[in-house]
């Protein structure tokens, strides 16, 4: 899994710099609840879950479940390139002031590269 990391939901997008930062943002009604799809900025497909883990409290007299969202890749080698670079056209073309034609010759990296400048990282 290679940063940034994408959760894209319509032409929303949101880029994470790290698994942990994507992990501790999201909450965990957001994957039951929302039709999403997650890439790495290769085009790995991601999935989101939630986990639940009980936490000792109290010098561990007690323990408090906290239900926290978990990042997984889906495939070794990126097949979603295609997707990714098309939402990020779409999102860019929507959000600038550029023609949608300006980014789609552009490559993922340059597209990732702009998006970033443009909206920063979470």
């Amino acid at each position: 899994m290679k940063p940034p990391l994408f959760v894209i939901e319509g032409f929303d997008i949101s880029a994470y710099a790290s698994l942990e930062k994507l992990e501790n943002h999201l909450e965990p009604f957001f994957v039951k609840e929302v039709n999403y799809k997650a890439y790495d900025s290769e085009g790995r497909l991601l999935t989101l879950s939630v986990k639940v883990e009980r936490k000792p409290f109290f010098f561990g007299l007690f323990k408090a479940e906290r239900k926290c969202v978990v990042m997984q890749s889906v495939e070794l080698e990126p097949k979603y390139q295609k997707d990714l670079h098309d939402a990020l056209v779409n999102n860019l073309a929507y959000t600038t002031e550029e023609n949608k034609s300006t980014y789609q010759e552009m490559s993922l990296s340059k597209l990732i590269d702009i998006f970033v400048k443009i909206n920063g990282l979470t």
